[in-house]
């Protein structure tokens, strides 16, 4: 009797506990799997899965070697095998590379984000352990750029929209900070867009959008500000707002999500003099962003969406080059006197948000989409002033348009029918009187002599009275 209860007084002590759950990844080589979905492949190279092909990936040589030092080995887990690296979305920034990332105990696709600032000499990665070693001298900015990083994702994490990237969760690993992102399936509006190329001249892109999907981007890009701009905690500025950020999911240019907050603040934080904003995209920054000690509100942002959109709707930058827009050397292209009706609204706002002083900016979100909504009144047209850097692609002035005036237009309609109701009824009197024909057919050669020797005189006549 003793023994059992001594057996109950020990099952009522020791505490049950549940079995630990630890997802095991199985080993994958580039010869096993693909770096870009995780599942397993038959031909090294190609994968059947997602067709993606491993010489395309940032890093690789056409051969499929890792060439670049920078970057995390194909592979590569993290926190204890909870999530694994893959390979480089597109390219990697100042202060971090983003990767295809897979986690272990949900089985799904992610994106992860590391911070590593080596495009400012802030750090370097020790090629045998894959840790991020800071530069001793610059170990204080290192710190302040990795207390950024961190606000980033709980920036991120008190955010929920579908316009606004979701974060899973931010990990510690190789002596730096790992955010864990939701994978998107689109493309950036830079892709969207054709590319870039960069020249003496500024940024083209490979091809302008129609003014109609400018719109669509423009009211998407708005509606996820609005959720930054009027946070009922404390408003947010992005202050890196530019195509490479903006992503368009399902090829519609109104599934669009913001991405990099790498620089977002809220606006009543202060900025440490250390951490410069100005190291976002220069060519869609804010004049005033550039300035030290400026005071940055949140009509930065709607410069950059100004930027943005100019970009998008004529195919280059509103000005060429950055050294342009700091010191306003050059006046600013004037595209509303390309465009009418509901398009001029669109053209006019994109001008209002890239004025240089901020003063003269929309006031707020609701001003922008007020103002796309506002004809704007006839007199207001100007002439339009195309850039030189501008593509020949642009549309022309629509004051001036070419080929025939509209009411010689219609003497040409009128010649040619009543010159095809003479044939008609050439045909039908020679059916009917097949001697009116043949008496014809010994007219017709000289009349046509005739007609040869004048048609030159002729043919210059119609020239100039129907231009």
């Amino acid at each position: 009797m003793a023994s059992l209860f001594t057996r109950i007084y020990k099952c009522l002590r020791t505490p049950t506990v549940a079995p630990s759950f630890k997802p095991q990844l199985p080993a994958m080589t580039l010869q096993t799997h693909c770096i870009n979905c995780f599942q397993p492949i038959t031909n090294a190279g190609k994968c059947r899965n997602c067709s993606f092909n491993l010489s395309n990936a940032y890093g690789f040589d056409a051969k499929g070697k890792c060439v670049n030092s920078e970057i995390l080995p194909p592979f590569t887990d993290l926190a204890e095998g909870r999530y694994r690296t893959g390979r480089v979305l597109g390219r990697p920034g100042g202060f971090g590379i983003v990767y295809a990332g897979f986690q272990a105990s949900l089985q799904r696709a992610v994106a992860i984000k590391e911070y590593f600032p080596f495009g400012n000499n802030l750090a370097q990665r020790d090629s045998e352990t894959s840790h991020i070693i800071p530069e001793a001298k610059k170990l204080k900015v290192f710190k302040l750029w990795q207390e950024q990083f961190i606000k980033e994702s709980q920036i991120l994490s008190s955010l929920h929209h579908p316009q606004i990237v979701s974060i899973c969760d931010l990990i510690e690993a190789n002596g730096t900070m790992y955010m864990i992102l939701e994978r998107l399936d689109g493309v950036t509006l830079t892709e969207y867009m054709g590319g870039q190329q960069r020249t003496p001249h500024g940024v083209n892109f490979g091809q302008r959008l129609l003014p109609q999907i400018v719109s669509k981007l423009m009211h998407a890009a708005i509606k996820a500000l609005e959720v930054l701009h009027e946070n009922p905690k404390n408003p947010i500025m992005h202050l890196d707002l530019n195509p490479n950020n903006i992503f368009i999911r399902a090829n519609n240019p109104e599934n669009l999500t913001l991405l990099d907050f790498g620089l977002a603040r809220r606006i009543d934080n202060p900025i440490p003099k250390e951490l410069d904003l100005s190291a976002g995209n220069p060519d869609f920054m804010a004049p005033e962003q550039r300035g030290k000690n400026a005071k940055i509100t949140l009509a930065a942002d709607y410069y950059s969406l100004g930027a943005s959109m100019y970009a998008a709707i004529t195919g280059s930058l509103p000005y060429p080059t950055a050294a342009q827009l700091s010191s306003g050397s050059i006046a600013l292209p004037d595209i509303r006197g390309q465009f009418h009706g509901a398009d001029k609204n669109l053209a006019a706002t994109i001008m209002a948000c890239v004025e240089l002083d901020p003063q003269r900016r929309p006031r707020s979100i609701q001003d922008i989409r007020n103002r796309l909504n506002t004809p704007v009144p006839s007199s207001n047209q100007v002439s339009p002033i195309i850039p030189p850097h501008i593509t020949p692609n642009t549309p022309g002035d629509p004051k001036k348009p070419s080929g025939p005036k509209p009411h010689n237009l219609v003497f040409l309609k009128l010649f040619v029918v009543i010159i095809l109701l003479i044939i008609l009824a050439l045909f039908a009197i020679a059916w009917v009187d097949p001697e009116w024909w043949e008496f014809w057919k010994i007219q017709l050669p000289k009349w046509y002599a005739v007609l040869k020797a004048t048609s030159a005189n002729y043919i210059k006549w119609l020239q100039r009275y129907f231009s």
